[in-house]
């Protein structure tokens, strides 16, 4: 590995250490159990994917199971249900900020009350 690159990984490391359990660099993923159509079932997610679920849940006013369920019903059958959340989330927050982007330029494309565009 070239110098830049570990200086690169090292800094990345140190930036995101809340990540890793240990320093060793292998991530750390917690476990919990849900409901999908009622049946229960467990999942591994790193911290911050399990934040990222339970803000989405917050803003569409679901609970983990309901979202969790919807995800599962949508996702394809070759996709692990795992995957299918990392994958909902990416998605969910990709959408908000395209959306944010169109209202920021529409935004730029007004002009300001009581003025006029040259």
């Amino acid at each position: 590995m070239s110098d830049d690159r570990l200086a690169r990984r090292r800094a990345w490391t140190k930036a995101d250490a809340r990540t890793y359990a240990d320093g060793s660099g292998a991530f750390y993923l917690k476990s919990r159990n849900l409901k999908i159509a009622g049946r229960r079932t467990s999942i591994r997610l790193e911290p911050e994917m399990w934040s990222a679920f339970e803000d989405i849940c917050r803003r569409e006013r679901a609970d983990l199971n309901t979202l969790a369920t919807r995800i599962a019903r949508a996702k394809p059958q070759e996709c692990s249900f795992t995957a299918a959340v990392r994958i909902f989330i990416v998605n969910y927050y990709r959408t908000l900020s395209e959306a944010a982007l169109a209202d920021a330029a529409a935004q730029a494309d007004r002009p300001l009350h009581g003025s006029r565009r040259p």
